[in-house]
């Protein structure tokens, strides 16, 4: 289930990915610069 929101924006320009794993579970980060990336902010 980690990084299906990063996957689907995938080398796009503007975006950072990170995944901390931990013991029992793990927690996905997606940052989307919306200067650089070519899509629009969500509402």
């Amino acid at each position: 289930m980690l990084s299906q929101v990063g996957e689907a924006y995938q080398g796009m320009p503007g975006l950072t990915e990170r995944i901390d794993y931990y013991d029992s579970y793990a927690t996905e980060y997606v940052d989307i610069d919306f200067t650089q990336a070519k899509i629009k902010r969500p509402l």
